[in-house]
């Protein structure tokens, strides 16, 4: 994505007719997508410049954030009112199993209790003193669980 990476290796091979360059990185799940371009010229050969592009595909487990709703003040929860959730997940390959809790106690769908969980959101309904706490989620892909 624009910058030179030097961290490499040039061997020119027996025959001296091949040389081959190794590029040692150490990616970030910042750089899931970026491009990396492998540019070659033979000085001696004007105009003989060729260039290869990859796509980088980094996989790493969940990284994860709460979003509130937002006409929610999480700071004035009233007994009554209704409360949403979205957790938010970066990761590649994306996440799944995404999992809720409530002061480390798995929360189960129960339409019932007031406790709706749709995919990756969470919406308490009526809520009581019952449901203060602090509120988590978790998320799993096949680099990991976040």
């Amino acid at each position: 994505n624009g910058h030179i990476l030097t961290d490499t290796k040039t061997e020119v091979l027996s025959n001296g007719n091949v040389t081959r360059s190794t590029l040692r990185i150490h990616p970030r799940s910042e750089d899931n997508d970026a491009l990396l371009t492998c540019q070659a010229e033979n000085p001696k050969l004007p105009g003989s410049a060729i260039e290869d592009i990859r796509t980088l595909k980094v996989y790493y487990a969940p990284k994860l954030s709460i979003k509130v709703g937002a006409n929610l003040d999480i700071m004035d929860i009233k007994e009554g009112d209704d409360v949403y959730f979205e957790c938010q997940s970066q990761a590649n390959p994306g996440a799944y199993n995404i999992k809720w809790f409530q002061n480390g106690q798995l929360l189960m769908h129960n339409q019932s209790a007031g406790v709706i969980q749709i995919n990756q959101s969470l919406v308490l309904q009526r809520v009581t003193k019952l449901f203060s706490g602090i509120y988590t989620c978790q998320a799993t892909n096949i680099e990991g669980t976040g």
